[in-house]
């Protein structure tokens, strides 16, 4: 029964939102586990860089979980319907206005170089 079922209706049957806080707490996890390492000198690496996004990340996508909280309050379920109605039209637009940044970007990086 699981093979005859297309991949959006298995997408589906997950709750997203829940997906969101598993992601967020391994990035946390996993950039914990590096930071621990490299303070007991398991690694040989000095260069905890590496750690910090992933924690930062993870507590990105940890707040960002929070906002299924929001659905079940009338007042501020506006938020949360407002993000899901705006996100593929602002998603379009961030990637159409990427090429024009990234150009500027790269411009900048070689005239001041």
């Amino acid at each position: 029964m699981w093979d005859d079922l297309t991949l959006r209706d298995k997408v589906h049957l997950f709750n997203q939102w829940s997906l969101v806080s598993i992601f967020g707490s391994i990035l946390q996890l996993f950039g914990s586990i590096h930071n621990l390492s490299i303070n007991y000198q398991i690694l040989d690496r000095q260069d905890g860089e590496g750690s910090n996004y992933l924690i930062g990340f993870g507590c990105m996508f940890a707040w960002f979980g929070l906002i299924r909280y929001f659905e079940t309050s009338k007042e501020y379920s506006r938020l949360a319907n407002s993000l899901a109605v705006s996100a593929p039209a602002l998603g379009r637009i961030l990637m159409s206005a990427l090429p024009i940044f990234m150009g500027y970007a790269c411009l900048g990086t070689a005239i001041f170089w």
